[in-house]
């Protein structure tokens, strides 16, 4: 959710610093949201091909990784790039939720799904608190570093917690 709340602050202040024209302005943000699109409707082919736990970590990861680079970015292009790139991983988000719902009894799930709502949300509030904390004083690059950061986290503790969906690993013939 961090990751695509801080579009809206990211996209005002390089618009000011760039002088970026309304169609760039717009441009950015819509493809941003397309490839988030294109993230989420490939991110299930892939799971069931290469497993749920992969999937899961190289969306967040894309993600994580195009956020924190979109702080270096020298030229439009390439921040454009980044947030396509942002926007892909995001996409790819659908993936862990589907392998905690299929780790979960049926009775739990409804109070997790609240949870992940809940956790969305919270996510918005850091981005909107990121940018109330650099913004003024440190500029949007620094703003960008700080917004990925629960993405890098999030990567982090997938890569060394995360299971596989035991649905998936029966499908391929594997305990």
């Amino acid at each position: 959710a961090a990751a695509i709340s801080m579009l809206s602050f990211l996209t005002a202040c390089v618009t000011g610093d760039w002088q970026l024209s309304s169609t760039q302005e717009l441009l950015m943000e819509a493809a941003m949201y397309g490839s988030q699109l294109v993230g989420a409707l490939s991110s299930g082919a892939l799971a069931d091909v290469y497993g749920r736990r992969l999937a899961c970590i190289v969306a967040c990861g894309v993600a994580a990784v195009a956020a924190l680079l979109s702080a270096v970015a020298p030229s439009l292009p390439v921040l454009f790039a980044m947030r396509v790139l942002c926007g892909l991983g995001v996409g790819g988000i659908t993936v862990p939720i589907v392998l905690l719902l299929e780790l979960l009894p049926t009775a739990r799930r409804g109070r997790v799904v609240l949870s992940l709502v809940i956790g969305g949300s919270l996510g918005r509030v850091y981005a909107t608190a990121a940018a109330a904390a650099t913004l003024s004083w440190f500029g949007w690059r620094a703003f960008c570093v700080l917004a990925s950061l629960p993405g890098v986290a999030a990567v982090c503790v997938g890569y060394l917690n995360l299971p596989n969906s035991p649905r998936w690993l029966m499908a391929r013939g594997r305990e």
